[in-house]
């Protein structure tokens, strides 16, 4: 990698039983010797620390307008990729959803619920009108790091890769790679053909094809239950022509059931509604 340290990439580290699985850290996570480090910033800082450090080549200027850049990032860039992952409905419901949906019922249904709940919550209400005031904010991020970069055949801070490159790279190849349905970040980086050469540059020449696929794997949606009505002869239109509203709308009316059930077996149980009495036995009849 960049900065010289030999790494193994976790895919699922909770289902693994891997010593990085735990909710209340941050991502990335690194579990280094036989530390855990949660969070770019904290990884960033331990790696300093080590003598690791991908900004002892620029000055004191540099490394401030770096820093500039990277809180960019992760303020503006970030929230607008959040918006566009889990305020939109079609990508929400068609590709970030089913990314949690892989484990056992109720907590393949529990977990997606939460989540979303949390970043809607941290996020904030978004009109129509916020919303293209930040995906406005998002495009002239791009312009900036594109001015900054050049012509796009180095790096940001001359031939050689500074924290910036990297955080520039994590940020930008997952706008560039994830398969959303409504990609606004994705159409407003293509405008930018130096920032674009840099993702594929550093991505073959640092990270790797194995470690970041420009193909996403997102889990097919009921694909084999469409199938089966359609051969059956359902009167149920088949799922691909329904509109993004009415799939939207499936599927809130699927998690409402699901919650309705959770909650209606869960208040038999705890209230004892439910009761199983021994019945009488009749006279002369041993119990």
């Amino acid at each position: 990698m960049v900065a010289g340290v030999d790494f193994t990439v976790v895919q699922d580290g909770k289902r693994g039983g891997n010593a990085m699985a735990d909710g209340k850290r941050h991502e990335p996570v690194m579990q280094i010797d036989n530390s855990v480090v949660s969070g770019a910033n904290a990884i960033i800082a331990r790696l300093r620390a080590e003598g690791k450090d991908l900004d002892r080549h620029l000055s004191a200027r540099d490394q401030a307008e770096a820093q500039a850049f990277i809180s960019m990032l992760q303020g503006t860039l970030q929230t607008a990729m959040e918006c566009e992952w889990y305020l939109n409905d079609n990508n929400w419901f068609e590709v970030v959803r089913p990314l949690y949906t892989t484990g056992a019922f109720p907590g393949n249904w529990i977990l997606p619920m939460q989540v979303h709940r949390s970043i809607k919550a941290r996020l904030g209400y978004y009109d129509a009108e916020r919303k293209a005031k930040l995906f406005a904010s998002a495009d002239a991020c791009y312009s900036a790091l594109a001015a900054r970069l050049g012509d796009g055949t180095g790096y940001f801070f001359g031939e050689r890769p500074s924290t910036l490159d990297v955080a520039a790279f994590a940020h930008l190849a997952v706008h560039l790679y994830s398969p959303m349905v409504d990609a606004r970040l994705l159409t407003s980086l293509r405008k930018h053909p130096s920032l674009l050469n840099f993702v594929s540059r550093f991505r073959n020449k640092h990270v790797g094809t194995k470690v970041i696929s420009s193909k996403v794997d997102v889990p097919e949606v009921e694909q084999a239950a469409t199938t089966a009505a359609a051969e059956q002869g359902s009167k149920e239109p088949p799922k691909e022509s329904l509109s993004p509203e009415d799939k939207a709308r499936r599927r809130r009316a699927k998690d409402f059931l699901a919650f309705g059930a959770i909650v209606t077996l869960a208040w038999c149980l705890f209230t004892n509604v439910i009761d199983v009495d021994a019945a009488e036995v009749p006279e002369g009849v041993e119990a």
